[in-house]
């Protein structure tokens, strides 16, 4: 199989809707995973604004971080789904 022949290949895996959806749920993971932790240290951080304030950041950056951690993991394994699914060839 040539270099023509790989290329095909790839974009055949990249057309399956499995793939897709798992580069979709990667973004949002990096974009959690980037997010969380600047407001959780804003939370800490910041000591002109209330108390409430402070936990409102510290919870909602906790809850990012854990958004990122889950949905990482579900699109690994969606990702890994897609390329290994048997295919009507």
């Amino acid at each position: 199989m040539g270099i023509l022949g790989w290329r095909l290949k790839i974009l055949n895996m990249i057309e399956n809707k499995k793939i897709k959806d798992g580069l979709k749920m990667i973004l949002i993971a990096v974009t959690s995973a980037f997010l969380g932790p600047v407001l959780f240290v804003l939370g800490f951080g910041n000591n002109s604004i209330t108390n409430l304030i402070h936990y409102i950041l510290i919870g909602v950056g906790v809850l990012l971080m854990i958004n990122a951690i889950v949905f990482g993991i579900l699109a690994i394994k969606k990702i890994l789904s897609g390329f290994f699914e048997k295919t009507n060839e």
